[in-house]
């Protein structure tokens, strides 16, 4: 009898402690939320537990009874931004305390191995940088890699303040991205990284059906087995992106594709499915008309052993922003040190133009377009015996070889032959936007292309000096022909 009754003090003892109130890893000491909205703040307890949630920046005491699920959430308004440390305080069967949390700016990094990318893996500067990172209004959050099958509710991981002993093992491009957008903005940032080196976009997508164009699990089939990422889709976005869905984040910082090479025709329809797949997904989100910010960066040039593998992924990211609406791309291609490493160590460029980005178009901070986007074009028409291609994001175009190489200009049977170009003006625009190609062994031309293998690395540059990404005309159109303006449904 006593045996049966120490079983059921134990029992009793084991169950009440797992129906204490618990909360997701996203929350903890060293936090930033949102500032100036309506953050969830969530968690589990006991079925029909009565939690109180307690806020340092107001008086109210928030209240909220458990279901038969055990999950309870509260949303609260958060105020401005400011350096005050607050305190939050979850009150159930027991009572949880969070210190020195910071209301500001939230971003989420995502991605692979550039992404992921950390100082101490070797970065430009690399000894000065981590020696100069106290910014201790700056907070990180890693999410742990894992992988699931089905969606999960809790992740891995947890926030510090970024010192030169946090940031060594961050990712650089968070790191140095919050640091440029609290040097512009003076608000505390908190950056999550949730990144995987080696991953094809496939496994971070939350929805398989696919559109017309692409089946995401065919998509899939096409990936090698690897030892270092799964191919299953939706597995990473399951574990380490789908716990963080109720977590009210400003952005989204993406940069991934190098793993897709084997499929590289899809990444056009798979990056914009992953899109609308987070936003649709994410709190406070209506993904077709608020839609939250999505800036990612085009990957670098690498010599892969696919054929034209790099410009296919490249051209379809560059296309991404006429499809998708708040979405933005950076340029990478100028700061490439070795076509054979495909971890570029100048981390500091590519987070620099995704703050301008931010600042910019997300932050409504003046900046001449042209700064923020690379030149590139999809009009090109026929003028006398040669081409003449139009370029967006340019009024002055220049080149840093004396010779402009990587034009190519195809006929009926789709075969493509060197070009030489000319940057010349726009005779309507009065800028210098436009480069006259001609040749001699196309004699009717229907495409233009430019920079299209794995290695170029474009001469054009715009007025800041942004160089050109590799693009793709499949029409050349005639000179009497006009170009009507084509609406892009976002």
């Amino acid at each position: 009898m006593k045996r049966f009754t120490f079983f059921l003090a134990l029992l009793f003892i084991t169950v009440s402690s797992y129906a204490l109130v618990t909360m997701p890893a996203i929350f903890g000491d060293n936090m930033v939320l949102q500032q100036n909205s309506t953050v969830k703040i969530w968690g589990w307890a006991k079925p029909y537990e009565e939690i109180t949630v307690k806020v340092g920046w107001d008086t109210t005491a928030y209240k909220v009874m458990t279901d038969n699920t055990m999950s309870w959430e509260v949303e609260v308004k958060t105020p401005y931004a400011s350096y005050t440390p607050y305190e939050i305080t979850v009150e159930g069967w027991r009572k949880l305390t969070f210190k020195n949390v910071l209301i500001g700016e939230v971003w989420l990094c995502s991605g692979q191995s550039n992404m992921e990318w950390s100082p101490r893996a070797g970065i430009v500067n690399k000894d000065a940088e981590i020696a100069a990172a106290n910014y201790p209004n700056i907070r990180f959050f890693s999410v742990v890699p894992r992988m699931s099958v089905t969606p999960q509710d809790d992740l891995y991981g947890e926030w510090t303040e970024c010192s030169p002993e946090t940031m060594i093992d961050f990712s650089a491009i968070g790191y140095f991205f919050a640091r440029d957008l609290q040097k512009k903005l003076d608000v505390p940032i908190g950056i999550i990284n949730s990144s995987m080196g080696g991953s094809p976009i496939e496994v971070w997508m939350p929805t398989f059906k696919g559109n017309k164009e692409v089946s995401i699990p065919k998509s899939a089939e096409k990936l090698p087995e690897t030892s270092w990422s799964p191919k299953t889709p939706g597995v990473l976005y399951n574990a380490m992106i789908h716990p963080l869905t109720n977590f009210v984040i400003k952005g989204f910082l993406w940069y991934q594709g190098e793993a897709n090479e084997p499929n590289a025709e899809n990444y056009l329809w798979n990056l914009q499915e992953l899109i609308w797949g987070w936003r649709k997904n994410w709190t406070r989100c209506d993904y077709r008309y608020n839609q939250i910010p999505f800036y990612f960066a085009q990957i670098a040039p690498y010599n892969y052993g696919t054929q034209y593998a790099c410009p296919t992924i490249q051209y379809g990211q560059i296309c991404v922003p006429n499809q998708v609406g708040n979405s933005a791309m950076i340029i990478t291609n100028d700061f490439v040190d070795d076509v054979n490493n495909i971890h570029p160590k100048d981390k500091q460029t590519a987070a620099h133009r995704f703050a301008n980005l931010a600042i910019s178009e997300t932050y409504g901070y003046e900046m001449d377009p042209n700064k923020l986007h690379c030149p590139w074009s999809v009009y090109a028409c026929k003028k006398d015996k040669g081409v003449l291609v139009y370029f967006m994001n340019a009024k002055e175009l220049h080149s840093t070889t004396k010779v402009i190489d990587g034009f190519e200009v195809a006929g009926e049977d789709g075969v493509f032959y060197p070009a030489k170009a000319t940057i010349v003006k726009d005779e309507e625009e009065g800028t210098l936007s436009c480069v006259e190609l001609h040749f001699s062994k196309v004699k009717d031309p229907k495409q233009v292309r430019y920079a299209w293998s794995n290695t170029a690395q474009p001469s054009l540059r715009n007025e800041y000096n942004l160089p050109s990404s590799c693009f793709l005309i499949d029409r050349v159109w005639n000179g009497d022909e006009v170009l009507m303006p084509v609406e892009v449904e976002e």
